[in-house]
């Protein structure tokens, strides 16, 4: 605005000279800022309400409160005051210097600004340094954001997201019986292996970076055989192949390198103790890399 101002002082000064009153040129000249800040902010609100629908489409459906994100109205109304402010700021200080300026000197000089008094100049100059340390320091921040998106990305998460489906099945309350579930658990995952396209299927009673539920020390999660096909890869020990009961046999225990699994580190794929008084309760199977989880 303020370059765009300092452009038109001819014309503003041939205007002057045909007639036309200072008022005018500075009503004319702040109607003109108004209307561009306010095609600046309605676009800059736009393109908000773009991108918070991008990160809603984006988003898991279990994140909370996700419908409440938008735009609130106090948002809207700084917005529009700061809008305005820039407006009337970078509009009439421009208008008022044509206005106290010789009209004479300034048709002289070719309307150029250096004919200006040395005040005028250093206002002007302090405006745009201002103008310039402000955009900076938004620059500085989107720059900062950006890095900080692209280095999540690249974080080592423990498992692969391409190609990957997953669905939340709610129907324990037709499958009263732990041998129900298990056949049920079974039979749904065989099922959905032999559909065209799907590589593998396999289940878990908690996704990654989700909040596991339970009463143990050490958290775990109930998975079917080929949910192992996500990780990374097992660093010791043997995949888990097949189904079993969970009445009278021993429990896999599947440990992910993590401080657990440092701990752990000098013992073999064999028998693990929960307790020095108890007998053997679970067998230590595989070794996996540690998927990243919410604490």
């Amino acid at each position: 605005m303020l370059a765009r101002a300092v452009s038109r002082e001819r014309e503003f000064a041939i205007r002057g000279a045909l007639g036309a009153s200072r008022g005018r040129a500075i009503r004319q000249l702040l109607t003109e800022s108004v209307f561009f800040a306010l095609i600046g902010g309605a676009a800059a609100l736009l393109l908000a309400e773009w991108g918070i629908r991008v990160i809603r489409s984006l988003s898991p459906p279990s994140l909370p409160r996700l419908e409440e994100i938008g735009i609130d109205h106090r948002v809207i109304a700084f917005a529009l005051l700061v809008s305005l402010g820039t407006a009337v700021l970078f509009g009439l200080v421009p208008a008022l210097q044509l206005a106290r300026s010789d009209l004479q000197q300034r048709l002289r000089s070719g309307g150029h600004a250096a004919t200006a008094r040395p005040g005028a100049r250093r206002f002007r100059s302090a405006l745009v340094v201002s103008e310039l340390a402000l955009a900076m320091v938004l620059l500085i921040g989107a720059g900062l954001l950006v890095r900080s998106f692209v280095a999540l990305l690249q974080v080592k998460r423990g498992y692969r997201t391409d190609n990957v489906l997953a669905v939340t099945v709610q129907a324990w309350q037709y499958h009263p019986s732990p041998a129900q579930r298990a056949a049920f658990v079974q039979q749904t995952v065989e099922r959905l292996g032999y559909l065209p396209g799907v590589h593998s299927a396999g289940v878990t009673s908690s996704l990654p970076l989700a909040a596991a539920i339970g009463a143990q020390e050490v958290r775990g999660l109930a998975v079917a055989p080929a949910y192992f096909r996500i990780e990374e890869g097992l660093v010791r020990g043997v995949n888990v192949s097949a189904y079993n009961d969970v009445r009278g046999t021993q429990q896999g225990l599947v440990i992910g390198i993590f401080n657990y699994a440092r701990e752990l580190d000098g013992l073999q794929v064999g028998v693990l103790n929960y307790a020095a008084n108890k007998p053997p309760r679970s067998r230590l199977l595989p070794l996996l890399n540690y998927a990243r989880r919410s604490q």
